[in-house]
């Protein structure tokens, strides 16, 4: 009894400074019988709340005490309280008056008692955990293994472990959760591990003889005997110096336990004693986590859209996001492990102790360019709280719109530390369909058709599309990077089916909250997918103010014609007149500006350029990736120092520029990110449009700075002048990135040539025009040269001079990723429907034009090289294209 009562003084010690405020009730006969050991306790946080769950709590006291509730609430059940948790501190009646198995049948009855009093008590008993130490530990072990359990036979003797004390006998006793400290759990090996103990012993007074001569008795008293695959979950925590109960006790349950699946972790406290260093704060802490999370999995533990089409399943450890069409339920995405680690060593053995109901979400903003100018989403909210190994918090907040899903990671109380290693990682199974490209700085390759994670590269860039099942696709991006942030990636260098987020460099240390971008999944149909914004949903609104002063629209574009042509006046000069007479607000003075000869300078060519009412845009190189010393064009180093890029802008907004092309960015890095958000605010102050090249994906910044009109990350028509790969790739992948890439944001394609630049292009002329209407990008750069445009058409140099940049509404109306597309985009009442085939041989594309009453139009079709008429009445639901062709219909509704 001595090492009992320093047991229980080490409890009160190390929970003496619990405070949270109770509302109790004391001595309460759960059996209606008046005696001592039929007793109980009931403690209640008095936080507010109208329930809360249950924790049972038993003294250890080697089953001779009929009276030590108040002992047991002073150790653990205060740490509970603090946790949350409703204590049930309960009596049972002693060894020396009442023999086995009056104990369990005591601890049964009050947690009828509970159950049927709930309400009176203000317990929620959808979970009821149990906790005890010692021959407490015995007895919440057993009532946890004899769930269900009502009598039990061994050899000879029946014995009735359920009883029918109390007046609920028509409760159930079930336990939802149980932690075992230290306690016997098998009577047979409590000598050195081995054998029974003499006649003396604890266990031989609770049976009502020695062990060795109670053999059958001994099993029935044992959990050990119950264990199977329907328990509730265990938590074994033991001392492996432990003098009083073996150690090996605690071992042999612990491997039972984990053998059925029942054991969430065994805690061996090295040097730990029958209490003390046993008992210690980290301990009671994964205690309460432990009751946390399983309290939390008697819930139903998913989160629907609001339309009930997307879900987010929790499942024990991971999550799954399926997708409902009619009565089919489609797994999306398994998502088996999260978790984001620290330098300072925190992260490890996260445990999830809470999580919010969920909340809804609505949300309604206006975009200056985009798919949509109008956008508007609703989702539902949850937020999991986990612990770490450090005892700090970090939240995952999940928010599950009718379009997809978005996750981050919120890390607080942070000291001068920084994130390292995330562990989110994505299950591809083998044999899934999926468009995924190699991973590079500028983003500025292809997505492949494939069905397997097998591939040399085992880096892959965002966006990656995956079709699930045969209507259901998922889009996989990222969301919301801010300045302590770098961007990511997936690898799946240690299995072929495992997609893990890395995050690219950031050596960055924050003090305090540190928040990760969004984890984004789009979900649904390829409509669902392609008309998404769900990158901009999540994504910081506006913080620039005023964006009235920015005007999407056409730009001359120089470079692809004449690489060098920016340095050159009188070129320069006539891609300005073609801006006139295309009656394009923009043109584009390129690289090697700072170099201009032939009859004039920089600022020769801004003032024509104006003076002809065309407002000109300015190149730059960022300086941070392909440098002067390494043969970059320049200029150089205008933009990095703050005081060098408020002077450059300042210049540019006094010589009537309109925005900047910045160029050569240094991959994903943290530090490359900063310096993005640094060019945007400063641009921003002076009234300059942005458009990145040579630079990482959208990631919702279009949204938070509006004057970011587009961003290449794209293997566009530029690369007609650097090899011949694109001319027999082209139709394919055009196909590919209104799925792909071109649903994340704007996209700097510089579409739509007739002619050739260093290798040719042998897609159609339709097909180059439905180009610009396919892709969106609200700075629409025009790529090919003045003697081509102006030879066309008369009606076609009409649709390229007045078609819109940014639309009001866009619809998918048929496509399947490399094959075809047919996209309707609406400015105003005027409708554009584009379509192309990516396929090297003709193609009748057919779509669903329904929703458009009769009227007028006009069709640009394949010919040779044009075949153009305008009508009256409905428009056609199929067109024929040739090979590698496409079309334009523009219909005034």
């Amino acid at each position: 009894m001595r090492i009992i009562s320093a047991l229980l003084s080490v409890l009160i010690t190390l929970t003496a400074t619990a405070a949270t405020k109770t509302k109790e009730w004391k001595d309460i006969d759960y059996v209606g019988d008046s005696i001592a050991g039929h007793r109980m306790d009931i403690y209640v946080p008095d936080d507010g709340l109208p329930t809360h769950k249950v924790i049972i709590l038993i003294y250890g006291s080697a089953w001779f005490s009929n009276n030590s509730k108040n002992d047991a609430y002073k150790s653990l059940g205060k740490t509970l309280n603090d946790g949350g948790f409703a204590v049930v501190s309960i009596n049972h009646r002693a060894s020396t008056e009442a023999k086995f198995p009056s104990q369990i049948n005591d601890v049964k009855a009050a947690i009828r008692y509970v159950r049927g009093n709930a309400a009176k008590y203000g317990l929620d008993t959808s979970f009821i955990g149990i906790t005890g130490y010692s021959s407490g530990g015995h007895l919440s072990s057993l009532a946890g293994t004899t769930n269900g359990v009502k009598t039990a036979r061994f050899g000879g003797i029946e014995v009735d472990i359920e009883g029918n004390l109390g007046n609920f006998t028509k409760e159930n006793s079930n336990v939802d959760a149980v932690v075992d400290w230290f306690g016997p759990i098998d009577m047979s090996r409590m000598e050195r591990c081995e054998t029974f103990k003499d006649g003396n012993s604890p266990e031989a007074v609770l049976i009502g003889g020695p062990s060795a001569d109670n053999p059958d008795m001994v099993r029935a008293m044992n959990p050990m005997s119950y264990i199977d695959s329907n328990d509730p979950m265990f938590l074994v925590i033991h001392g492996d110096a432990d003098p009083v109960v073996p150690y090996c006790q605690s071992e042999y349950f612990a491997k039972a336990l984990k053998e059925k699946g029942r054991l969430k972790d065994f805690i061996t406290v090295s040097g730990g004693n029958h209490g003390p260093v046993t008992f210690n704060k980290d301990t009671f802490r994964r205690m309460v986590n432990f009751f946390r999370r399983q309290a939390l999995s008697v819930t139903t533990p998913q989160i629907s859209s609001p339309d009930g089409k997307v879900q987010w399943k929790e499942n024990s450890d991971s999550f799954t996001i399926t997708y409902t069409e009619g009565n089919r339920i489609s797994d999306v995405l398994n998502i088996p492990t999260i978790g984001m680690l620290t330098k300072d060593g925190g992260g490890k053995g996260i445990e999830l102790y809470d999580r919010t109901a969920p909340q809804p979400l609505k949300d309604t903003y206006r975009m200056p360019g985009g798919k949509c100018s109008i956008c508007s989403n609703e989702a539902n909210e949850v937020i999991y709280n986990y612990v770490d190994n450090i005892g700090r918090t970090m939240k995952l907040q999940v928010r599950v719109y009718n379009d997809g899903v978005a996750f981050r990671y919120i890390l607080d109380n942070l000291q001068h530390t920084h994130a390292t290693e995330e562990l989110t990682t994505y299950i591809i199974p083998e044999g899934t369909k999926r468009w995924m490209q190699k991973w590079t700085e500028p983003y500025e390759e292809f997505f492949p058709p494939a069905t397997t994670g097998e591939s040399k590269n085992k880096r892959w860039g965002y966006p990656a599309l995956i079709q699930t099942s045969n209507n259901v696709y998922a889009l996989i991006t990222e969301a919301g990077i801010e300045r302590q942030n770098s961007a990511s990636s997936l690898f799946n260098d240690r299995r072929k089916d495992e997609y893990r987020i890395v995050m690219d460099e950031n050596r960055q240390n924050s003090t305090g909250q540190w928040i990760s971008p969004w984890r984004v999944i789009i979900v649904g149909n390829l409509q669902n997918v392609v008309t998404s914004t769900l990158v901009t949903d999540v994504s910081a609104p506006n913080r620039i103010g005023d964006v009235s002063w920015i005007k999407p629209g056409s730009v001359s574009w120089i470079y692809w014609a004449y690489n060098h042509g920016s340095n050159d006046y009188q070129i320069v000069k006539k891609y300005v007149d073609m801006a006139v007479e295309m009656k394009w607000p923009y043109v584009l003075i390129d690289a090697e500006w700072d170099e201009m000869k032939n009859g004039g300078n920089v600022e020769d060519a801004i003032r024509y350029a104006i003076e002809k009412g065309v407002k000109p845009l300015l190149w730059y190189n960022s300086s941070t990736a392909w440098i002067k010393a390494w043969g970059a064009p320049g200029p150089h180093n205008r933009l990095n120092a703050p005081e060098n890029r408020e002077r450059e802008f300042a210049w540019l907004e006094q010589m009537g520029v309109a925005g900047v092309k910045i160029d050569f960015f240094a991959g994903d890095k943290q530090e490359t990110m900063e310096y993005c958000i640094d060019l945007l605010e400063c641009a921003a102050r002076h009234q300059l449009m942005v458009n990145f090249h040579g630079a990482t994906i959208p990631r919702g910044w279009q949204r938070t700075y509006p004057n970011l009109m587009s961003v290449e990350a794209v293997y566009g028509a530029e690369w007609y002048n650097n090899n011949a790969t694109l001319t027999q790739k082209a139709a394919a992948h055009n196909a590919t990135l209104p799925f792909t890439r071109n649903v994340i944001g704007p996209m700097d394609y510089t579409p739509c040539t007739f002619s050739d630049s260093q290798h040719p292009h042998i897609t159609s002329n339709a097909h180059e025009l439905a180009l610009p209407v396919i892709f969106e990008s609200p700075l629409l750069h025009w790529a090919d040269k003045p003697e081509s445009y102006l030879i066309q058409p008369e009606p076609v140099k009409k649709f390229m001079s007045s078609i819109p940049t940014v639309w009001d509404e866009t619809r998918l109306l048929s496509g399947y990723p490399g094959e075809s597309v047919v996209m309707a985009r609406r400015n105003g009442t005027t409708w554009y429907i584009a379509g192309i085939n990516g396929k090297d041989e003709p193609q009748t594309l057919t779509f669903d034009i329904s929703f458009l009453p009769k009227g007028r139009y006009t069709i640009f079709a394949d010919g040779k090289p044009w075949s153009i008429k305008t009508a009256k009445g409905h428009i056609p639901n199929k067109i024929r294209c040739k090979e590698r062709g496409g079309f334009v219909i523009i219909a005034n509704n």
